[in-house]
């Protein structure tokens, strides 16, 4: 998406206040939001707050970080203050960009096992898909496991020294993900939940984040 959609949430405690207009900062950096290097939108009259489209130049390049904070003016015409800077990353926006290849074996090692099975070279022959041993209606009752959620746990060591990190997780259903014992992220199944592609402001994606675990 190379026209990021930006939302936030309107806050007062004046019973029934709305957004009459918004001005919109992106910047480079959180230290140049009040003047910023890359788009002011200016002033909008408008009250939309949700999914407003950024209108500004070309992000580029790819990969790189995009920092922004809003102000909202109300029914009375009186200005906010600035909202506390958030951000995005652009991704890889050319298909150029993106290489891969399958997580396998190579193609000769699999034909020559397949003919001759060589002692110590791991096939799939005995492999299972990942279940309940027994998940008719009786034994998930005699179990207490649930007829519909399964969780599996892996846990995964940071390497010393890491200041910063950027999770890609993707799972066939939901997910929670926990850094140091604090969570990190989290997904429902229902993809009209929580799997969309736009997190409410002002959290930042929960996914990546600064500073070494404990």
């Amino acid at each position: 998406m190379d026209r990021p959609r930006l939302s936030w949430q309107l806050l007062s405690d004046r019973p029934g206040q709305t957004q009459s207009a918004y001005q919109v900062h992106v910047a480079t950096s959180a230290d140049r939001i009040s003047d910023p290097d890359v788009w002011d939108s200016p002033r909008v009259a408008s009250d939309q707050s949700v999914l407003v489209p950024y209108a500004g130049p070309a992000l580029t390049p790819p990969r790189t970080r995009f920092h922004w904070s809003v102000r909202v003016w109300d029914a009375d015409g009186v200005a906010s203050e600035w909202s506390e800077p958030s951000w995005w990353e652009t991704g890889l926006m050319d298909g150029s960009d993106w290489t891969g290849r399958w997580i396998g074996a190579p193609a000769a090692l699999v034909d020559a096992a397949a003919a001759a099975p060589l002692p110590g070279v791991p096939t799939l022959e005995g492999g299972q898909w990942i279940r309940l041993a027994d998940s008719s209606a009786r034994g998930l009752e005699e179990t207490g496991a649930s007829a519909v959620i399964r969780w599996f746990r892996v846990v995964v060591d940071v390497p010393a020294g890491v200041r910063r990190a950027c999770l890609v997780l993707a799972a066939d259903g939901g997910l929670t993900a926990y850094v140091g014992g604090t969570e990190v992220l989290h997904t429902v199944a229902d993809p009209t939940a929580e799997n969309g592609a736009v997190q409410p402001w002002p959290r930042s994606p929960p996914s990546c984040g600064r500073g070494a675990p404990p």
